[in-house]
């Protein structure tokens, strides 16, 4: 094949592990690094208890984790309003477009303490489109620049502006070479698994390929793929069953989103323990290098922990749901919670 010939998107699947297997090795090589652990353990199963008791009680008063047949109640994806959905009611495609915008930019938030947060990322891309329908086609995506993002998410300081471009043009490349400019082609492409989403996307966007190395072996972790997949589903209204594209039959095989927010909430619930010293570099604000031990660790646990807090609730919520319930739980307690660990990559 000559370079630069497009790959087809029956090709690229063709060349995917099964869709299931794509998350059953973030689950497989997570458990793995937490065996041979050195920085990062879980707590005990007295913590574990008495975290899924406390989360348990609240996602029942707040009526999470009930089934109408269709859609789950679940925490709501939108219940601040930051979100784009204005034609996802109708099954249209502008919403989807907004979403795979949304989560290739869904990363590094921390650097300065005039950076943006999710929310100014989330509203700042509603707005844009909201003011221009045509403003994330996969046409203007191509052409992306610093300059746009930074307008978008104005007045906020944007990190790595040229980077978040560059996933952009990336995104628009793909979307008009195979999908005919549509991100909700691709997500037709999936055939209702969110898994083979999942795979997809690692596949043919490298921004969203979350791997790493861990004691000379590969560890998946795939954070951005996987709530991409999850915020098209919710979006759409969490549907399991029915016709639409994004009604995904196999939302219960996706993890958690490992990143910095939730391990930020699980230490103080008991649920991971820090070694002394990386306790120590994370109050003191160090980073921690992309694929170091620790950084990995604390990911790998974090996949892990949530597992088994949803065995210990029995199993009433997703575990894309309890991600969901422990990060917002974060977002508001965000000032009174030991400093999150810092590591700039794109992952997450």
């Amino acid at each position: 094949m000559a370079a630069g010939t497009p790959v087809s998107s029956a090709a690229a699947a063709a060349a995917l592990p099964a869709p299931l297997d794509i998350v059953g090795r973030v689950r497989s090589t997570t458990a793995r690094v937490m065996e041979a652990a050195r920085h990062v353990s879980l707590g005990t199963e007295d913590a574990f208890a008495a975290a899924a008791s406390e989360l348990a009680a609240a996602a029942t008063a707040a009526g999470i984790g009930a089934k109408d047949g269709a859609a789950s109640t679940s925490v709501d994806w939108d219940a601040a309003g930051w979100h784009y959905c204005g034609d996802a009611s109708a099954g249209g495609p502008l919403t989807c477009q907004y979403v795979f915008v949304l989560d290739s930019l869904n990363w590094c938030f921390w650097p300065s303490a005039t950076s943006m947060e999710y929310d100014a990322l989330a509203v700042g891309l509603r707005k844009a489109v909201e003011a221009d329908p045509s403003v994330f086609s996969a046409e203007r995506l191509q052409g992306a620049t610093a300059a746009d993002v930074r307008g978008w998410l104005a007045p906020h300081d944007v990190p790595e502006a040229e980077e978040r471009a560059e996933m952009l043009r990336e995104l628009g490349h793909v979307l008009a070479a195979e999908y005919g400019g549509q991100a909700a082609n691709l997500v037709s492409a999936c055939g209702q698994s969110a898994c083979r989403l999942v795979a997809l996307l690692a596949s043919r966007l490298p921004g969203f390929r979350d791997e790493t190395v861990y004691r000379g072996r590969r560890v998946f972790l795939y954070k951005r793929a996987q709530i991409l997949a999850a915020d098209v589903w919710a979006a759409y209204g969490r549907l399991t069953s029915g016709p639409s594209p994004f009604a995904f039959r196999d939302m219960a095989s996706l993890t958690m989103f490992a990143d910095y927010r939730v391990p930020q909430l699980l230490l103080p619930m008991g649920v991971l323990r820090y070694s002394p010293a990386l306790e120590a570099r994370i109050a003191a604000q160090e980073e921690l290098c992309p694929g170091s031990e620790e950084e990995v660790e604390i990911r790998a646990a974090s996949v892990q922990a949530v597992e088994k807090l949803r065995h210990a609730m029995g199993g009433t919520l997703l575990s894309v749901e309890l991600d969901w319930l422990l990060w917002q739980r974060g977002e508001r307690s965000k000032e009174k919670l030991p400093p999150h660990h810092r590591t700039r990559t794109v992952c997450y």
